[in-house]
């Protein structure tokens, strides 16, 4: 087939916070790429509580000659009934991408009208067949040939990344994202891929475990272009950003030269992958906080999960970052293969004491095509079918969405209402300071309910926003 106008959509999901949060980043690849081949690319982001009533006028109004859908694994079920819902009041050719296409391969061809699907990296494969080359020629491409589903070859990953053009944030109604309005933030990304090999992620079945990074010079230039349009504060959105600490470094040394007035969030570093010498940096050239990813405060489990973190190493790091003065919080999982309660506790009580400003505890989720998933298929039980906890449960809940006999649904309830309720507590002190987080855990946030309404009304809401804004210390 060949097309000159696509119409991306990107389909509302139920997750934890309301509304979105930065424009989407893959979806912004996509589209400045094929921009540069000419074609004509619209997006409509349906989590900006967009109608699909008012999708179908978008698709009457732009008049497109093929529909890209982006999938998340999250909440899978109610996309594949958009997909098919699209299929039958556009009859126009529809696309499905995303990490749930890579996580899945032909499940969604199988259980929609979908024509194609890519998995992993979609730029070339789309581009490829919106120019008319056949699809048995297209690598990374599912297609339909009579009633069977063809899945073709994986391409090589691409390796020039400066060869990309910048997403193109600009298609999207930047005014409506949280971040965007309240912080005037934009998302960065200056790599894809991770090395690592992690039991619960699946970053790798989408980008791979290469890790692929931009040039230094690129990553500046692409933050002067938002400087120069207002934006002052931006978010790393790697998943591993310093992979490379010459890299890293040098990123910094460039935006202090530079003479840009930043400041600058890094979502995505390992305790393994910083130390003292460019967390100085990262702080000079305007870095505000950190993310690291621990997952456990258990050294069994650690190893288990294939982490290649030591705890020693973990605190080393999180003592250095405070002594350059750079904020940091320290995400833990409960639920891991192989974990109990006593462990789950462990990490609990270990990260009580970390000297960070706060800890994220998230239930385990076990994402299609990941060891964790398979575990559980074998060793464990789901309390709910797949279809079930990453449609609603996991999202809306947070509860536990399988057991195992070392770790019971019992157990697990408790160790996590015990870990979220530290969660929220520090969070909260974190945000708006001691005193103000403190009357805000007492008068809303010990009911995990409570707080998920107020999170909603401030950051779902434009009046929301601004008394968040006002109320925040950080």
């Amino acid at each position: 087939m060949k097309a000159k106008r696509i119409l991306f959509v990107i389909p509302k999901i139920y997750a934890n916070y309301p509304g979105a949060l930065f424009p989407h980043v893959g979806i912004a690849s996509l589209t400045s790429f094929l921009q540069r081949e000419g074609i004509a690319v619209e997006i409509l982001d349906m989590q900006l509580n967009y109608s699909f009533d008012y999708l179908l006028k978008r698709v009457k109004l732009f008049n497109p000659d093929l529909i890209g859908v982006t999938m998340f694994t999250y909440d899978f079920v109610n996309t594949y009934k958009l997909i098919d819902k699209l299929k039958v009041e556009t009859k126009l050719p529809v696309i499905v991408g995303g990490v749930h296409v890579s996580s899945t391969h032909k499940d969604v061809m199988e259980k929609t009208k979908a024509d194609y699907a890519i998995y992993g990296e979609g730029e070339h494969a789309l581009l490829e067949l919106v120019q008319g080359k056949k699809p048995k020629d297209i690598q990374n491409l599912l297609y339909r040939s009579g009633k069977k589903i063809i899945e073709n070859s994986r391409r090589q990953p691409i390796w020039d990344m400066d060869s990309l053009p910048f997403p193109a944030f600009d298609a999207f109604d930047l005014k409506k994202y949280t971040y965007c309005s309240v912080d005037k933030r934009m998302p960065i990304s200056t790599s894809r891929g991770c090395p690592f090999g992690c039991t619960f992620c699946a970053v790798k079945l989408s980008l791979g475990q290469n890790f692929r990074p931009r040039s230094p010079e690129k990553v500046i230039e692409e933050l002067q272009v938002w400087y120069d349009k207002g934006y002052h504060t931006f978010e790393m959105v790697d998943d591993c950003f310093s992979f490379d600490l010459n890299r890293a470094e040098k990123i910094c040394e460039l935006i202090i030269k530079s003479g840009m007035k930043i400041s600058w969030l890094c979502a995505g570093i390992r305790a393994d992958k910083a130390n003292y010498k460019l967390l100085k940096k990262m702080k000079k050239s305007g870095c505000t906080y950190m993310a690291f990813g621990l997952e456990s405060g258990d050294p069994e489990t650690l190893i288990k999960i294939k982490k290649g973190v030591t705890l020693e190493n973990a605190i080393n790091t999180f003592n250095a970052a405070r002594k350059v003065g750079i904020a940091c919080s320290v995400n833990f999982i409960i639920g891991h293969p192989f974990e109990t309660f006593e462990k789950a506790m462990r990490s609990i009580n270990f990260a009580r004491k970390l000297p960070v400003g706060y800890v994220n505890f998230r239930n385990m989720i076990p994402y299609p095509g990941t060891e964790v998933y398979e575990y559980v298929k074998e060793f464990g039980t789901f309390i709910y079918p797949p279809e079930v906890y990453l449609s609603e449960t996991a999202n809306l809940t947070s509860r536990p969405v399988f057991e195992t006999p070392e770790f019971t649904v019992a157990e697990r309830k408790k160790a996590e209402d015990i870990a979220f309720a530290l969660t929220r507590k520090m969070h909260l002190k974190f945000r708006f300071g001691k005193v103000t987080g403190s009357v805000l855990w007492v008068l809303f946030a010990r009911d995990e309910k409570r707080y998920e309404q107020v999170k909603s009304v401030m950051m779902g809401t434009k009046v929301g926003r601004e008394v968040f804004k006002i109320m925040r210390t950080k």
